[in-house]
């Protein structure tokens, strides 16, 4: 166990090979699939098919990225000079489909590590807040959805703010540039993301500045390095602020589309996905609102995240991410709140810092719950934010600030708890009331509290799973009709309530060993094991619904129609309207032909194939060129079929003798 001083370059090389080698374990058990022979992730952004079509052949979109496949082809722009893009081309495309996950999430647990070791935390409970940052729902959850930018995103402002944080080497002004090109990376990688991190660490640089100077000449000069930080991440995230500025200004299609809108329907859009605030419970209970849409055995979501304000029927409800932080992540966080003034466990810099990640943590949250509070309102009036769809993003600097406070109080329970000087007499139930009559009325206070908390969770699990009618009714009236599959629901979300009990309650006894001297001296190697094998053991089994693999071999399997018109696909395009479509059909399969149109021919089998179809897959901002098309000829198909070379036309064989009399006459 190493010193709270190990700051030797050959310690910390090792205590970085040991993140490491954790890390890689864990995502390697997590993601063992992936090493089977024809399986490949999930992906419900970026798809395999997507990534072996010729549209997206690397390093070709580094140049420019014409997208061919959807309507009439459209503008890509380029593909951005990232990670991402040059893991896609180191891999190769069923490589990165493999793959990309679990790399994200160590490259995320490395980052992290980084910065818990800037706060001066030990290179073992460094390795624990690793374990924690990789396996956060929010970030996991988003990399299994196919969005491994987003965790990409959170390690640059990791790095950004170790680089600002650390004490032990280097210019403040040059950790300021480098800070500046990581939150760069960080907009690189996330887009509107990385631009909503970037307001925090520019609040963090502020806020530190104002803290550490004493004079307020020294503070407005340490300030100002909040300039470096933005002048140097604009300079990297350059080609992709470009884009973003384009699509948030006057002449983007972002903005014209606004102009047609209303108010309320603007503003309706732009808050889709706002969190309800009932739902904030998932950031300390993970499945009690269950997990992906097509989770088993009563896991399905059934809240109301992405449920259109106008028509909640319409759209009852979407979700592909999760917002669990960990128990034992929380309750850490908690205590570094709750012990701030004992000046023992912090210094009063680090107190004060322990206050900006609390009131950042609230900041967040009261944003992302979006249009279910007042407090969005302020943000979507600034210049840009208003074409930021997804409240629910701030959510993601929320569990930066988590992690961050969960750091503070490993540091503080190592401080207190762990020194050679306590004499430790073993692990027994004697040895914590002894210490619990000498210790301080903070100390009592906690514990007392956290035993309270304990019994409250378990008579509200008592509670709730006394209410499973109650549950299965409101199901009804949500989307679930059928009573077997509520009752399931039901059943699922109270057995979430009842493990969120047994891993507070374990996370509890643990930290009060901890507070009680059980582990301190040589037996201080003993609380990152535990500590961590807490951590994994509760977000591991949480984030388990969001992996999934298949074969992708017998996914995109050919048939006789695919065989059809991946010959020649770049002679004519192919469409299927919905009004030929008879939803009435007593046919199975033509009921069934709509969804498989757009959900897997659409999205998987015509980019593998590289067949050009006339509709597109996701489209919720279309360019405002093409909406201007549309209006003039898209109540045509006949017109519209003839201008955008459209040959193949599918739908039910009883619409055949009148297509082929009235436009394709003497071809049929």
């Amino acid at each position: 166990m190493s010193s709270n001083t190990d700051n030797g370059r050959s310690i910390n090389a090792k205590g970085l090979a040991a993140a490491a080698f954790a890390l890689i374990v864990v995502m390697a058990f997590l993601f063992q699939d992936s090493f089977k022979s024809g399986q490949v992730h999930f992906a419900n952004d970026g798809p395999l098919g997507v990534l072996v079509s010729k549209a997206m052949a690397m390093p070709q979109i580094l140049k420019g990225l014409w997208m061919d496949l959807y309507w009439l082809g459209m503008n890509g722009k380029y593909a951005n000079v990232s990670l991402t893009y040059g893991l896609d081309w180191l891999l190769g495309p069923v490589g990165f489909a493999k793959f990309y996950d679990p790399i994200c999430q160590v490259i995320l647990g490395l980052c992290a590590w980084a910065f818990f070791r800037s706060l001066g935390l030990r290179t073992a409970l460094s390795t624990v807040g690793a374990l924690a940052a990789a396996l956060n729902m929010n970030f996991f959850s988003h990399t299994c959805w196919g969005l491994g930018t987003r965790s990409l995103t959170l390690a640059a402002m990791f790095l950004a703010l170790a680089a600002l944080t650390t004490r032990r080497a280097g210019n403040r002004w040059m950790n300021a540039i480098l800070a500046g090109l990581c939150v760069g990376f960080g907009v690189i990688e996330g887009a509107d993301n990385g631009a909503i991190f970037s307001l925090f660490i520019a609040a963090f640089v502020v806020f530190q500045a104002l803290v550490e100077e004493e004079t307020v000449v020294a503070k407005v000069k340490s300030a100002t390095r909040v300039v470096l930080v933005a002048v140097f991440a604009g300079l990297i995230a350059a080609q992709v602020m470009i884009t973003l500025l384009g699509i948030a200004s006057s002449t983007g299609s972002v903005a014209k589309q606004q102009d047609q809108q209303s108010p309320e329907a603007r503003w309706d859009f732009a808050t889709q996905w706002s969190l309800p605030k009932l739902e904030t419970l998932r950031v300390a209970i993970p499945g009690m609102f269950g997990y992906r849409m097509d989770t088993a055995e009563g896991g399905a979501y059934w809240g109301r995240v992405g449920e259109a304000p106008s028509n909640p029927a319409a759209m009852p409800r979407y979700s592909g991410a999760g917002e669990y932080a960990g128990v034992m992540v929380l309750l850490v966080a908690a205590w570094a709140f709750f012990m701030r003034k004992n000046t023992t466990a912090f210094t009063p810099l680090e107190r004060k810092f322990i206050w900006f990640w609390v009131v950042a943590a609230l900041v967040a949250l009261v944003f992302s719950w979006g249009r279910h509070a007042p407090f969005y309102r302020f943000v979507y009036a600034l210049p840009y934010f208003s074409t930021i769809r997804n409240p629910l993003k701030f959510m993601h600097p929320l569990h930066l600030s988590v992690l961050a406070l969960f750091g503070y109080g490993l540091l503080g329970l190592s401080r207190l708890y762990l020194s050679e000087k306590i004499a430790a007499q073993g692990i027994s139930w004697s040895r914590v009331k002894g210490w619990l009559g000498k210790a301080l009325p903070v100390e009592r206070r906690w514990v007392y509290g956290s035993l309270a908390l304990c019994a409250a969770s378990l008579l509200g699990y008592l509670a709730y799973s006394t209410m499973q009618g109650d549950v299965v009714k409101h199901l009804a009236n949500s989307g679930f009709p059928d009573t077997g599959m509520a009752l399931s629901i039901a059943r699922h979300s109270a057995k979430e309530v009842g493990l969120f009990f047994l891993f507070l309650t374990i996370s509890v006894v643990l930290v009060i060993l901890v507070m009680s001297g059980a582990f301190s001296g040589k037996r201080a190697v003993w609380m990152p094991i535990l500590f961590g094998i807490v951590v994994v053991a509760d977000l591991a089994r949480a984030n388990a619904p969001w992996i999934l693999h298949y074969d992708y071999q017998a996914k995109y399997e050919s048939n006789p129609i695919i065989d059809i018109l991946r010959e020649k696909p770049y002679e004519q395009r192919v469409s299927a309207p919905p009004f030929l479509i008879s939803q009435s059909s007593q046919d199975q399969t033509a009921r069934l032909f709509p969804s498989i149109y757009q959900v897997e021919w659409l999205q998987h089998h015509f980019q593998y194939y590289n067949i050009p179809a006339l509709e597109m897959a996701q489209e919720p901002r279309p360019p405002a060129e093409k909406t201007a098309y549309l209006n003039a000829v898209g109540k045509n198909p006949t017109r519209y079929w003839e201008l955008s070379n459209t040959r193949y036309v599918l739908g039910m064989t009883g619409f055949l003798n009148p297509l082929n009399s009235q436009i394709d006459q003497g071809r049929n």
